[in-house]
């Protein structure tokens, strides 16, 4: 079946049918939204018969089964009542309704600032525990034990710096007295040579024991004033 567009199709022109396909779908959005308003005017205003037995609904229980706030009063905060008795004065429902409801909100409200102001209290003595009671314990505690830690460190380490003076000064009295042997040596076999050997390899030699003998004498005086009673470490 021919129709008017075959033309367009067949010569492959589709910027008119993207233009009207844009027309038709802006008319379908536009019969939505008032497809919308329509069901929502009849959702909130239509009223159906009465079935058999049913009774007639108020105006101002049809208006409160449809207050969304009402709604998020009995769900959410679950706000009791308790004070109704305060506005028994108030004729109108409504109203005397909302003044429920506001003072019910305003009990809420200062239970919830009764609450954070107790939370905020628990917050500061938590607080104040950790700053006054808390960090100072523990920074004496580590104190306490970094001085007992550093005080047996530095008694170890005072008892082998002792030790190692100990052996030194054994290894320095042995070698004064190796330098007098050397010495006493080094006399005997002079006194030896100076009966075989005469002018100038005499000389050399008695040279040469000058040299220890100015040695040993430096290492004795040296010994005598390095001479100290031993240490003893208190405990």
């Amino acid at each position: 079946m021919a129709t008017p567009y075959k033309y367009l199709l067949n010569t492959e022109n589709y910027g008119p049918i993207c233009d009207l396909v844009k027309q038709i779908s802006a008319k379908i959005e536009e019969n939505e939204t008032i497809l919308s308003k329509v069901t929502r005017s009849l959702d909130s205003q239509l009223e159906l018969p009465l079935l058999p037995g049913e009774e007639p609904q108020s105006p101002q229980d049809s208006q409160q089964h449809s207050d969304s706030l009402r709604t998020l009063i009995d769900t959410k905060y679950k706000a009791e009542n308790d004070s109704e008795a305060k506005f028994d004065d108030v004729q109108d429902p409504r109203l005397r309704q909302l003044l429920v409801d506001t003072e019910s909100l305003a009990q809420l409200h200062r239970a919830k600032v009764e609450r954070n102001r107790q939370l905020f209290k628990i917050h500061q003595d938590y607080d104040d525990l950790i700053r006054l009671v808390v960090l100072p314990e523990l920074t004496r505690r580590v104190c306490e034990y970094n001085m007992k830690t550093l005080g047996d460190m530095k008694e170890n380490k005072l008892h082998e710096k002792l030790a190692l003076d100990g052996q030194v000064w054994d290894k320095y009295q042995q070698y004064v007295a190796n330098l007098d042997k050397i010495y006493a040596i080094v006399e005997a076999m002079t006194r030896v040579l100076q009966t075989v050997v005469e002018g100038k390899e005499n000389e050399r030699l008695e040279q040469q024991l000058l040299i220890v003998e100015r040695l040993t004498v430096a290492a004795r005086q040296r010994h005598k004033a390095l001479a100290r009673p031993p240490v003893r470490v208190e405990h």
